[in-house]
């Protein structure tokens, strides 16, 4: 089932994505990673949606971060934390956010709609090689494409629909 209002059962909360907030305010980080740590989630992603940025003020100085500047995670009401990145291509890919997001997490689901062979879910599972971070990974197995009549179809049939998404997390978390 799928929802614009997911308040009821999702918060959010943000840190500062390094490559890009380190640059631009270093030495405002620490004020930073507090406000970030203490803002109402749901507010900030509805301001982040409706402004494209979080405007707040460190020490007297102005600080803007665009979505591009978080990462974002999502809680979950049944205990589980779920973050997302989006990676529109493999190269280049940024490992620290990618480290940063599965640092003390249960587990991690890649999901992505093209062949398992040589795309995101190699490169995450050899991002994150000898971490002990179990990877998930929901993809195209490596077989001839379908055509469907739709793309919610294709999802089901391939298992890249929000019901198997669902189960791929839970059973990460450990919760299957």
């Amino acid at each position: 089932v799928f929802s614009d209002d997911v308040s009821a059962f999702t918060s959010y909360s943000f840190k500062p994505q390094l490559k890009t907030v380190g640059p631009k305010f270093g030495k405002q980080l620490g004020g930073i990673r507090e406000y970030l740590s203490a803002v109402d989630g749901m507010k900030a992603m509805e301001e982040l949606k409706a402004q494209g940025a979080l405007r707040f003020e460190v020490n007297g100085v102005e600080i803007a971060l665009a979505e591009e500047d978080l990462l974002i995670e999502t809680a979950q009401k049944e205990g589980i934390s779920v973050a997302v990145i989006h990676i529109p291509t493999v190269k280049p890919l940024n490992e620290d956010a990618v480290k940063n997001l599965a640092e003390g997490k249960k587990g991690v689901v890649v999901c992505e709609e093209a062949n398992i062979r040589g795309g995101l879910n190699m490169l995450v599972s050899y991002i994150l090689r000898g971490t002990g971070i179990p990877v998930e990974s929901m993809a195209v197995m490596d077989v001839f494409g379908q055509s469907g009549s739709s793309h919610q179809e294709l999802l089901a049939y391939y298992e890249l629909d929000a019901e198997n998404i669902l189960k791929k997390i839970r059973r990460a978390a450990g919760k299957s």
